[in-house]
């Protein structure tokens, strides 16, 4: 009976060895539990308790309240133990392997993580942070990631914190505030971004090491705002990247750089884009990354097509999807596809784009990859428009409109307008394309989205040719020219 009331402090399946360390059961007592039919044996050397027996197991513990510290304490130290043994293997060749292994007893790990957080133990949740919110991230639960790291706040959260306590709550609120940039709400975690710089600040002038969850944070701080303030987004990256190489942490500097990466191809610095992905790439093939690797190529591929090298980088982004079929990611495949859209779109392979987008948009909507799917809606706006459909265009629009402000991506919001524009130009409405067309370049002004603003301004410069307002036409074509000028060729800038 003892045993029985152990063994309900798991949640679902686990093994003959976490049963031996958490309860000391004995394959013999085991094998007893099993023959009273208390306990399920379906695969060797796992167990798993029926619900209901697990309840009235749990409600019988709960009637001994330090046999139930004791259970608990040592059922979270096991699986809590166990997550920060595969930190290590979540970034390197066995990711795969971690992450299959932490699906098989995900409750087990989750329960682990509540009853430490209830405790308060900050040395616990500390050591289990990364790897917990990793696997989180990877497998695209974002909203699990944000209610452990919430559940933790709440139980530490207190005036009198010591310095090592400050720092776990620092790292808590900087991994919530990137699930919640990741559900969709920016806003909501530069709040929390702030807080966390505050407290940084504070500890840093009392001689603490904060170097680690400054370059964490500097990190996140960036990748929140880079789709509306390139500029600061890069300084961030470049603090965050500075702080990475300081620590000598590769996967720390993989992933700054390919963040520094993907500002700078935002930004029309195309050369430096593709440096920055093909150190991030050798660094994530050194550490044996295959989620890092695929990202890196993914950037590098973008940014040959920005350079006219639309073959060779359509080339590594179909490395990337068959990467993805490979390792069964669907979320991986969903974000390959997009980027191979936007190498059809450059290359003028407008129905590839179409076929596409039936089968990836339901995909992504289903997945929550908000941002991917409003990045594939923007195609689908341009592509329709480009072929005259221009119903679809406006059904295109009405969907990334509204998903736009919801998720604080004006870059995108853009490409709604500029696809309304081209309809209303091509229907002979000039006024209304200047009016959709203005609105796109004032928002590429406000996020400083130089090669885009100079595609925009030129179609708002064809928008007032077409209404026979030659002056302001010629002025708006100029400017648009000047701005390719100084993107893409030093020459023809001083010319």
């Amino acid at each position: 009976q003892a045993l029985f009331r152990c063994l309900s402090v798991f949640r679902g399946a686990f093994t003959r060895r976490a049963a031996r360390v958490v309860c000391q059961a004995s394959p013999h007592e085991l094998r007893q539990l099993v023959d009273c039919s208390l306990l399920w044996h379906k695969t060797p050397g796992w167990y798993e308790v029926h619900e209901l027996l697990r309840q009235y197991g749990g409600e019988r513990l709960a009637q001994f309240d330090q046999d139930e510290g004791q259970v608990c304490n040592r059922h979270s130290q096991y699986y809590l133990g166990q997550l920060s043994r595969l930190q290590a293997e979540l970034k390197s060749t066995g990711q795969g392997a971690a992450l299959e292994s932490i699906d098989l007893e995900h409750e087990n790990y989750r329960a682990a993580w509540d009853w430490a957080a209830g405790q308060a133990d900050a040395a616990q949740l500390t050591e289990a942070l990364e790897p917990l919110c990793l696997y989180y991230d990877l497998r695209l639960r974002y909203s699990d990631g944000e209610s452990a790291c919430h559940l933790a706040l709440e139980k530490i959260a207190a005036p009198d914190l010591d310095p090592q306590q400050i720092l776990i709550l620092v790292m808590l609120q900087t991994w919530m505030a990137r699930f919640q940039r990741l559900l969709g709400r920016p806003e909501s975690a530069q709040q929390i971004h702030q807080r966390c710089l505050n407290s940084l600040d504070d500890l840093g002038g009392k001689g603490c090491d904060i170097r680690r969850q400054k370059a964490f944070l500097h990190l996140e701080m960036g990748n929140t705002i880079y789709h509306t303030e390139l500029q600061a987004a890069n300084r961030w990256h470049q603090e965050s990247l500075e702080l990475y190489r300081n620590l000598q942490d590769d996967w720390g500097t993989a992933t700054a750089l390919a963040s520094l990466g993907e500002t700078a191809l935002q930004n029309g610095r195309f050369a430096e884009s593709i440096t920055c992905y093909q150190e991030s790439l050798s660094l994530f093939r050194a550490l044996g990354d295959p989620r890092g690797i695929a990202g890196a190529l993914i950037g590098i591929g973008n940014g040959l097509f920005r350079v006219g090298r639309l073959q060779e980088g359509e080339n590594h982004i179909r490395k990337t999807v068959r990467f993805f079929e490979q390792l069964g990611d669907p979320a991986g495949i969903a974000r390959s596809q997009v980027n191979l859209a936007r190498a059809f779109f450059w290359q003028g392979k407008f129905t590839e784009i179409i076929s596409l987008a039936k089968t990836t948009l339901q995909v992504l909507e289903e997945l929550g990859l908000h941002y991917d799917r409003a990045y594939l809606l923007c195609l689908s706006i341009l592509v329709s428009s480009h072929l005259e459909d221009y119903q679809q265009a406006d059904i295109h629009a009405q969907k990334l409109i509204p998903l736009c402000q919801q998720i604080g991506y004006p870059r995108m919001l853009t490409a709604a307008y500029i696809g309304l524009g081209m309809a209303a130009l091509a229907q002979n409405q000039y006024n209304t394309a200047r009016e959709y067309y203005q609105k796109g370049v004032n928002i590429f002004i406000d996020i400083d989205q130089p090669d885009e603003l100079a595609a925009c301004t030129g179609s708002l410069g064809g928008a007032h040719l077409k209404s026979g307002d030659l002056e302001l036409a010629r002025k708006t074509l100029y400017q648009s020219l000047g701005v390719i000028c100084l993107l893409y060729t030093s020459d023809a800038a001083d010319d």
